[in-house]
């Protein structure tokens, strides 16, 4: 509900047209499929979300962008929806960056989706050094567990055997 609230009154328009049976997002249905529709207002309310200076200058290419009075977002082509999806997709990544100290280019295709989709990761440094303690923490607790046992056949021969297993102990806190 927050980042409906970070767009005012404009976003207070879009509720009437998501509580319509078209699910009418604007004209964006006449041109694009309604996963593209979803994806692009994802991407628009997490733009404001991060930096919504940056995110209306992004909605605002030139000052002849116009929005229609009836719709919530400005009047685009499909080739201008394009440069606002990709610019708003670098304003989130960079502020992302920014936050973390990240390089953004060493980021991976699932952990790009789930930082615009507004998930809180750990920066790839970090999680990498987790995974480093929960080797480490593994390699310690492991035991190898050796037992001899004596034996003694029907002939009267004694039988040594050694039987050794490694066992690797588990804390709670290392169960994803």
């Amino acid at each position: 509900m927050v980042l409906f609230s970070l767009y005012g009154e404009q976003l207070i328009r879009l509720i009437p047209q998501l509580n319509d049976n078209s699910h009418n997002l604007d004209d964006w249905l006449k041109s694009i499929s309604s996963y593209t529709a979803f994806s692009r207002l994802i991407l628009l309310l997490r733009g404001l979300h991060v930096n919504n200076e940056k995110a209306k200058i992004i909605l605002r290419p030139d000052k002849s962008t116009i929005t229609e009075p009836h719709f919530v977002w400005p009047s685009l082509t499909d080739e201008e929806w394009i440069k606002v999806e990709v610019a708003m997709k670098d304003l989130i990544l960079q502020d992302f960056g920014k936050r973390n100290s990240v390089n953004i280019a060493s980021l991976t295709v699932s952990e790009i989706r789930d930082i615009i989709l507004g998930q809180e990761i750990a920066a790839p440094s970090v999680q990498r050094q987790q995974m480093a303690e929960l080797e480490k923490s593994t390699e310690a607790q492991s035991q190898i567990t050796a037992v001899q046992t004596s034996t003694t056949n029907v002939h009267g021969d004694t039988i040594q055997t050694i039987t050794s297993a490694l066992f690797l102990l588990f804390s709670p806190d290392h169960i994803f």
